[in-house]
């Protein structure tokens, strides 16, 4: 079932790049990790979980791979239109794989960049 709820309001930044990548969200009365789930010029779409608050916790600590926060259902696919005002949600079984971190990965999986000569 799709319905229109408020706009996402940031509660917790856990990524930010340009904009949040990753952060809480109250979402349907409870507190939820939202991910960036991609968009177009008319709407951006959001991938909710409903991991626990220890979860979160260990998500934001880095001891907790994103992977596995993403998966704890209830899921949720959240689209907003932009110039409308209007925000949906659906109710999803599960996210494609190649929507999903990789296993393993954290927040803050630092890489090293190659030292040039």
């Amino acid at each position: 079932m799709r319905q229109t709820i408020p706009d996402l309001e940031v509660i917790d930044e856990l990524y930010y790049y340009d904009h949040p990548i990753v952060f809480t969200a109250m979402v349907l009365g409870e507190i939820r990790l939202v991910r960036l789930g991609g968009g177009d010029m008319r709407s951006q779409t959001f991938m909710v979980s409903s991991p626990s608050p220890d979860m979160l916790q260990e998500l934001a600590e880095n001891r907790l791979p994103l992977r596995d926060a993403s998966l704890v259902a209830p899921l949720f696919r959240v689209v907003s239109e932009y110039g409308r005002g209007a925000t949906t949600i659906e109710a999803v079984e599960s996210w494609p794989d190649d929507a999903l971190p990789e296993p393993g990965r954290t927040l803050y999986h630092w890489v090293a960049d190659p030292i040039e000569p």
